[in-house]
C-alpha cells in the first residue's frame, strides 16, 4: 500500500449471488465520489495526499479483514502521515435515508456492520438517475453518529432486505432526522453545504447562538 490520498480496498474473491450487480454498479461512482471526497477535505482545510490507489486482496488478507470484519472501504492519507477510514454506501433507490447492515442474517443471528463497523467516516450517496454521478449524499462523523444513537437522540428504524433474494436487514434513518452535529457535508436537495463546527472549530456555545452559523456553502 502506497500514501496515495485515496486508498479503495477491493476484494477480489468473486462476488456471488442476484445482489452482486450492487457491486459492480458502485465501482462505475468511485470516480465522481473520490472527486467528492477531495472537495470535503478541501474545504476542512484538511487536504488528502495526490493519488488514487485501489489495494487489491483476497478476503482473509489483511486488506480483506479491514473491509469484513471492520467494515473499512476507503482509507483517508494526509499530508503529515496520518490516515483515517471510511465506509461507503452509494444506492440507487429512491428513498431519503442512511442505511447500515443491522444482521448480515437474522435467522442465524449473524451480525453486520452495526455491531462490527470501525471507521472514522461513513458516506451514503444515491444515483437515482443511473448516470454514474450521484444526486444526493451525506459524510457523517460515525464516533457522533453513534454517541447520539446512545444519547437517544437518533431513533433508527429496521427493515428486512429481501430484493435481490438477499438475507440481510438493515438500520435505517430519514436524512433530515440526523442531528446536524453528526453531520460534516452533504448535498441533498440542491443544497450543497459543509457543517462549520469541522470546517473553523466553532464552539458549540457559539454555534447555539444563531443556526445561521452551523452551514457555511461551498467556497464561502
Amino acid at each position: 500500500m502506497t500514501n496515495a490520498g485515496i486508498q479503495r480496498i477491493k476484494i477480489t474473491d468473486e462476488v456471488r449471488g442476484a445482489g452482486s450487480w450492487r457491486f459492480k454498479e458502485a465501482e462505475k461512482r468511485h470516480s465522481d465520489v473520490n472527486k467528492i471526497y477531495r472537495e470535503i477535505f478541501d474545504q476542512l482545510k484538511c487536504p488528502l495526499n495526490n493519488e488514487v490507489e485501489i489495494v487489491e486482496c483476497k478476503r482473509d488478507d489483511i486488506g480483506g479483514i479491514y473491509d469484513r470484519l471492520l467494515g473499512i472501504d476507503i482509507v483517508f492519507n494526509f499530508p503529515n502521515g496520518m490516515s483515517s477510514t471510511a465506509q461507503e454506501k452509494i444506492l440507487f433507490e429512491p428513498y431519503n435515508t442512511v442505511t447500515i447492515e443491522y444482521f448480515n442474517d437474522p435467522d442465524r443471528d449473524i451480525k453486520g456492520d452495526w455491531f462490527t463497523l470501525h471507521t472514522a467516516y461513513y458516506f451514503v450517496g444515491y444515483d437515482r438517475k443511473k448516470t454514474n454521478c450521484l444526486q444526493n449524499w451525506i459524510f457523517l462523523d460515525w464516533n457522533a453518529i453513534q454517541r447520539a444513537t446512545n444519547q437517544g437522540r437518533i431513533v433508527w428504524k429496521v427493515r428486512s432486505n429481501r430484493r435481490d433474494g438477499a438475507m440481510a436487514n438493515f438500520k435505517y434513518i430519514e436524512v433530515w432526522k440526523i442531528p446536524i452535529d453528526c453531520v460534516i457535508a452533504q448535498d441533498w436537495d440542491g443544497e450543497k453545504w459543509i457543517n462549520e463546527l469541522f470546517k473553523f472549530g466553532i464552539p458549540p456555545k457559539e454555534l447555539s447562538k444563531t443556526s445561521l452559523r452551523r452551514l457555511s456553502y461551498y467556497n464561502d
